[in-house]
């Protein structure tokens, strides 16, 4: 009997557990479970209020109230003249305004000012400003838009002029003369002469985009050519375990100069060096000297070195000639 009776308690117990469950928030991006009426999660901090649903304009699937890809407002307005839900700001059937940002649109102070026409040539040197502000890729994005809308232009042309015929032909009030060949020959040449001017404009621009790559092109090469032949620049630290040198170097042009500090266990003195480097290898000699400290049985005698640098520029490698000779690594600071 107190068996059953317990069974019953947790039986009642995990009911309970369950509906307090029911009653808490699932994160739909972690999973976390909230407590009731939480507004962020505990785990991840998302948005628990900001639930996915579709546009229903678009049908795209979004998280705010307004839609990313339209711009309705999924929530929607009741215009108070259709009595119907738009999800504009302004009612497409009367205009009338229906968002707050709508209000404040139409009650925006519309004082008359003077509008100045504008010259053609001041024009122009706008709209070729602002095409070269952007980049060859844009560039080519809009030259395809202008052809499609200037075809789109001689399209509706035809398409206004056969809907007039035929209002003409269906109203029975007027017989309409229809185009004799010889016009039609003198409209198709002007077809012919415009698609003509479009496809001499659009090989002028990409001559012009092709160019200006070519250009940026080359800078780039040169920039990073020179940003090689840089490599040689900077602090430079000897390896030897029986020798510490340290040489900084400066570049100008083909030409390097700098100086070298080093020390064994006879010497420590001081150089100045110079040199050449054409972007694969390094000679330098000593021009002048000093010495901090020297043994007596030390030989002092100016360096010559000859090295190469790895492509990476954090490596020098070579053949110094001195009191003694050897090879000598440096590794760039």
């Amino acid at each position: 009997m107190q068996d059953k009776q317990t069974q019953q308690e947790q039986q009642l117990e995990q009911h309970q557990q369950q509906e307090q469950k029911s009653d808490q928030l699932k994160c739909a991006q972690c999973g976390y479970i909230n407590e009731p009426e939480t507004r962020f999660c505990g785990d991840c901090g998302s948005n628990l209020e900001n639930k996915t649903r579709e546009c229903p304009v678009c049908a795209e699937i979004i998280t705010g109230i307004y839609c990313e890809f339209c711009g309705a407002n999924s929530d929607g307005y009741v215009c108070s003249k259709c009595n119907i839900i738009k999800y504009t700001d302004f009612c497409a059937e009367c205009g009338e305004p229906l968002s707050e940002t709508a209000l404040n649109f139409i009650s925006i102070d519309t004082e008359k000012i003077e509008i100045q026409e504008m010259s053609e040539a001041d024009a122009a040197l706008i709209i070729k400003e602002l095409n070269a502000s952007l980049t060859p890729a844009m560039q080519k994005e809009q030259e395809k838009k202008r052809q499609r809308i200037i075809l789109l232009r001689e399209r509706e042309y035809f398409n206004e002029r056969e809907k007039r015929i035929e209002e003409f032909y269906s109203s029975g009030l007027k017989k309409i003369k229809t185009i004799d060949p010889e016009e039609m020959k003198l409209l198709k040449k002007s077809v012919e002469r415009l698609r003509g001017y479009v496809r001499a404009e659009k090989e002028r621009v990409d001559e012009e985009i092709r160019v200006r790559e070519e250009k940026e092109r080359i800078a780039e090469e040169k920039r990073k050519q020179a940003q090689y032949m840089r490599r040689i620049e900077g602090v430079w630290v000897m390896t030897s375990g029986s020798l510490s040198g340290i040489m900084k170097i400066y570049l100008n042009g083909s030409n390097v100069n700098g100086n070298i500090h080093f020390v064994d266990p006879g010497l420590e003195r001081v150089d100045a060096i110079n040199g050449t480097w054409n972007g694969n290898t390094f000679k330098m000699r000593t021009t002048s000297m000093r010495d901090i400290w020297k043994r007596r049985s030390s030989i002092n005698a100016p360096v010559k070195y000859s090295a190469t640098v790895n492509s990476c520029g954090d490596t020098m490698n070579g053949y110094m000639e001195a009191a003694s000779s050897g090879q000598l690594i440096f590794i760039k600071q």
